[in-house]
């Protein structure tokens, strides 16, 4: 997910990569969805619609005007989105793109499409990528501060010529030794990716880092973990591998890096870096990286892991309660924080036997957090037309895996009670 940024009185909230409804100003008008891929056969022509919902609120509420353009995108190494004609790539769809409209005006409670058509040239090849950005304009109010409020849609294409094979590599695979009598940095700004952290993760841990590239002609969403083993090639610890955002674009490169608290004892070390797309037909990639940890230092790093105070997944809510008419859809929000000082590994589910199994969809089901890292989980719940009055309930579990030696308790179950009042 990605961050709203204040750029003077201009408020981005930039959704090139996010699913799901986003909001669109004071007066609540929706857009949905924020990304939908598109496949398109060499020299022939595709429509796709983003919808926008200006949903009634207030009796006095006025109709919304919004304006929409068609822009290129990039993705910085750390997961940032960048917008603008400077960001054009080799693989923009922006040309290939038209909109039935460039401005539309939405009236309290009304819902409206826009169209677009995507025209793929005959010779094109794989993923290509570009942006709607939607325009609230500012109201005219003298002697007031006026803000525009933009969100963009990502329009992702894949002109598919056959079958495709992820292709990945590793570079820049490092190790950062812990650092013990210095202060964290304290960050300037939040990093991208619909998660905070501290800029510097921890200065007191066992960090590992790569950077993965994306060689081929689609995009992909990676997933890495790491391993610690000693001289005798016996496996000792475990770090999973976090990034801001894990799908890279063909060309693109995208950091991922862990962090460990747990201390090493002094000897000579290897870090071994596991990358993989999430797809079956993704293959695994590996870097190794030596180290050695000195006497001293497994010294003070024992000693400062003794004063470290133990902490855990925090979940905010701890419970959740909708009530809702039958056919109708939902979504509340989780949010998770790692009060760790290693990254965690997530993984959500709901509980098998709760009859709300087949209603509730918990999106992401799996992911990581930095240390100090923060996350939001989408509980979307779908009523079913014939589902009769009462109460329903289940259970969200959410299960942490800490990055540490491989012989200590490293998981956390949390049990979120999920109750859904059907009424009529």
């Amino acid at each position: 997910m990605l961050p709203a940024v204040l750029c003077g009185v201009l408020l981005w909230v930039v959704g090139a990569c996010i699913a799901g409804p986003s909001s669109l100003g004071y007066a609540g008008v929706s857009v949905s969805p924020m990304q939908q891929m598109i496949e398109v056969k060499p020299g022939q022509e595709e429509e796709f619609r983003i919808t926008l919902n200006n949903v009634l609120r207030t009796q006095n509420q006025r109709p919304q005007t919004i304006r929409a353009e068609i822009v290129d995108f990039s993705v910085s190494l750390d997961g940032t989105n960048l917008f603008g004609e400077q960001y054009k790539e080799e693989r923009s769809a922006a040309k290939w793109v038209t909109l039935d409209t460039n401005e539309l005006t939405i009236k309290p409670g009304e819902v409206r499409e826009l169209k677009g058509a995507i025209s793929a040239p005959y010779r094109a090849d794989g993923d290509y990528w570009c942006a709607i950005m939607l325009t609230q304009p500012p109201e005219e109010r003298p002697g007031q501060i006026r803000v525009a409020l933009r969100t963009a849609s990502g329009i992702f294409v894949r002109v598919a010529r056959r079958d495709y094979v992820e292709r990945l590599s590793v570079e820049n695979s490092r190790v950062s030794l812990p650092q013990f009598g210095i202060d964290p940095a304290v960050p300037d700004s939040q990093p991208a990716g619909g998660d905070t952290a501290s800029a510097t993760e921890s200065s007191h841990g066992f960090e590992v880092t790569a950077d993965v590239t994306n060689q081929g002609v689609i995009r992909f969403s990676a997933v890495g973990t790491a391993a610690v083993y000693s001289d005798s090639r016996r496996r000792v610890a475990s770090i999973p591998m976090h990034s801001h955002r894990r799908s890279i674009l063909p060309g693109h490169s995208r950091k991922f890096s862990g962090v460990m608290s747990d201390p090493l004892p002094a000897g000579k070390y290897v870090a071994r870096t596991v990358f993989e797309s999430d797809s079956e037909k993704g293959r695994k990639v590996t870097a190794e990286i030596p180290f050695e940890i000195g006497p001293d230092m497994a010294a003070q790093w024992a000693e400062r892991k003794l004063l470290e105070k133990p902490l855990t997944l925090a979940v905010d809510p701890q419970n959740i309660h909708n009530s809702l008419t039958p056919g109708r859809f939902t979504t509340s929000c989780v949010s998770l924080s790692n009060n760790e000082a290693s990254t965690l590994s997530v993984r959500c589910r709901f509980s098998s036997e709760s009859p709300l199994k087949e209603w509730v969809e918990i999106k992401p089901d799996n992911l990581t957090l930095a240390p100090a890292g923060r996350r939001s989980l989408n509980c979307c719940v779908r009523i079913p037309k014939a589902a009769q009055p009462g109460d329903y309930e289940g259970t969200l579990l959410i299960e942490s895996e800490r990055a540490g030696l491989v012989d200590q308790n490293r998981t956390v179950e949390l049990r979120i009670p999920v109750r859904i009042t059907v009424i009529r």
